[in-house]
């Protein structure tokens, strides 16, 4: 894999080999990403060659040394290596084969900021074979060096080891999913240092002292052997015995509330967005009522100088995720024209703003007079010129005609109730 600077961040790209082809199913989850502990990947075409990116911005290799500072504790990195092993699962659920898993430090990935760590995966298969999706199709010795690795041996024992490799051998998916979870609840390697003096300890030693401080006092008053103390020294001695027995009450009431310092930390809740990182100063998302209602955009047929049309398309973008093409029962907004391929082009939506995606059509799918490339995303802007095949449309982030007549056809216009259709 080659590392380059992409449009949006840092890219790994993949030269797809003539003998090579994508296995489309696996992309598309990837693309989408289906998988939280997979790598997103789209293709492009560049220069004649088609090529794999997988988003690697923000992320950080295994290999590098400053992998050591991310976790603040082993039962952070615990949980991250149960994640990320017990993903393998996720892809034969989705008939995907494990053996796309590059299983070397190098392409193992870690988010600093949550901690998660990510497989590559490469949806590839040659064009005479045919991919296994069982668990046994893992290359079991490039699986055992990497758990040899300093960043998984350091939480991974030796018996668990053994026992996920054996696992593998024997293709055995219920032992492997219960060898893996062993790692997230094992205890830690080096015992658990005990403190000298807990908060209750303390506690019970300052009411102790208070005690033996007041008894001089107690005795002066009452005219014993130390009533030639000042009545300013009694005074002093009541405000310190304040002060303690303030002071303990306020140990003993925290540790009431927090009877263990030893608990587990919560899980984090920020993480890079792989594609589009936010950034640092932007404020948090509200959640809620709140919460501002995704505004949609809208695509309306453009009529050619000269030529008058009854009814024109029209489509209210609602979803993240836009299919456009003639294949009525697949699109979301179907577009009957010869021109227009079953499976045209795709518009998403991320952060805010679209991006129109060519899926190789026969016409292309231009914006203005540039035609796009394949697979390559592509900001639209409010006002664009938008053709798939023949026919043009106004890209606009404002309905330009609210009183005219559109079509009725519900295959035109997207509700927001619409889902996202999978690309096969």
């Amino acid at each position: 894999m080659v590392t380059e600077r992409g449009p949006h961040g840092t890219i790994a790209v993949v030269t797809i080999e003539p003998d090579k082809e994508v296995v489309s199913h696996a992309l598309t989850a990837l693309r989408n990403r289906s998988l939280p502990h997979l790598l997103p990947m789209y293709a492009r075409e560049l220069f004649g060659r088609n090529q794999l990116c997988a988003d690697i911005t923000g992320l950080i290799s295994l290999a590098d040394p400053q992998v050591g500072d991310v976790y603040a504790s082993s039962y952070k990195r615990k949980k991250a290596c149960a994640d990320l092993f017990i993903s393998v699962g996720d892809l034969l659920d989705r008939m995907m084969s494990p053996a796309g898993l590059l299983l070397n430090p190098e392409n193992v990935w870690i988010d600093p900021q949550s901690g998660e760590l990510f497989f590559t995966y490469i949806p590839l298969r040659s064009g005479d074979s045919e991919s296994h999706c069982m668990l046994s199709s893992i290359d079991s010795d490039s699986l055992e060096k990497l758990l040899l690795h300093d960043f998984f041996s350091e939480v991974i024992t030796d018996d668990i080891r053994n026992r996920i490799i054996d696992c593998v051998n024997r293709n055995d998916e219920l032992g492997y999913c219960d060898a893996v979870e062993i790692i997230r609840t094992a205890d830690d390697k080096e015992p658990r240092r005990q403190k000298l003096l807990t908060p209750l300890a303390i506690a019970w030693g300052s009411i102790l002292l208070l005690i033996i401080f007041f008894l001089p006092v107690l005795f002066g008053l009452s005219g014993g052997v130390t009533g030639r103390l000042g009545m300013y020294k009694c005074g002093a001695a009541f405000v310190a015995g304040s002060i303690l027995l303030t002071f303990s009450a306020y140990i003993a009431f925290h540790h009431k509330d927090n009877p263990s310092g030893s608990e587990r930390p919560a899980d984090e809740k920020s993480g890079i967005n792989l594609l589009f990182p936010e950034s640092a100063d932007r404020d948090l998302q509200k959640i809620g009522s709140d919460s501002p209602f995704p505004e949609p955009a809208f695509l309306v047929e453009q009529c050619e100088y000269g030529k008058k049309i009854s009814k024109r398309k029209r489509c209210v973008i609602w979803t993240d995720d836009l299919l456009i093409g003639s294949d009525q029962l697949l699109c979301d907004f179907s577009v009957s024209h010869a021109s227009v391929s079953p499976r045209h082009a795709r518009i998403v939506r991320r952060e805010g703003l679209f991006f129109l995606i060519d899926l190789g059509s026969r016409s292309g799918s231009y914006i203005g007079h540039r035609k796009l490339f394949s697979h390559e995303e592509n900001p639209l802007s409010d006002g664009d010129t938008v053709r798939i095949g023949d026919i043009r449309f106004l890209f606009s982030y404002r309905d330009q005609n609210e009183n005219a007549e559109w079509e009725s056809d519900h295959s035109d216009v997207v509700s927001p109730s619409s889902f996202r259709k999978v690309l096969f």
